[in-house]
C-alpha cells in the first residue's frame, strides 16, 4: 500500500509565488502606469503583504506580459515632398 504522507514530502518540491494571487491586481496597475513603489505600498497597505522592490520586478518579469511595442504608423510622402529635387553629391562628377 502507498503511504500518502510519506510522499508528501516529494512533491511541490517547487515554491510558488505569493504575489501569484494578485497577479492581476499588479497586471491592472501596470497597465494603468502605477510605479513599482507604488504597487509595493498598494501591496502592503491594502492585501497586508510586504516584498521587496527587486521581488516584484522579478515577478512581472516572469509572470507578466507587457503590451507588445507598437510604433505610430509613418506619414506617406506629401506631394510637395515628392516633388522636391532630390541632392546629388558634386564629388563623383567630372
Amino acid at each position: 500500500m502507498i503511504d500518502k504522507n510519506r510522499l508528501k514530502e516529494y512533491t511541490n518540491t517547487k515554491r510558488c509565488s505569493k504575489l501569484l494571487p494578485y497577479k492581476e491586481n499588479i497586471k491592472y496597475l501596470l497597465d494603468n502606469n502605477a510605479s513599482q513603489v507604488a504597487i509595493i505600498r498598494y501591496l502592503d497597505e491594502q492585501e497586508n503583504l510586504s516584498v521587496t522592490r527587486p521581488t516584484l520586478s522579478d515577478f512581472i518579469k516572469k509572470h507578466i506580459n507587457k503590451k507588445p511595442f507598437t510604433p505610430k504608423e509613418k506619414k506617406s510622402p506629401t506631394d510637395s515632398e515628392e516633388k522636391k529635387p532630390k541632392l546629388r553629391s558634386s564629388v563623383f562628377d567630372d
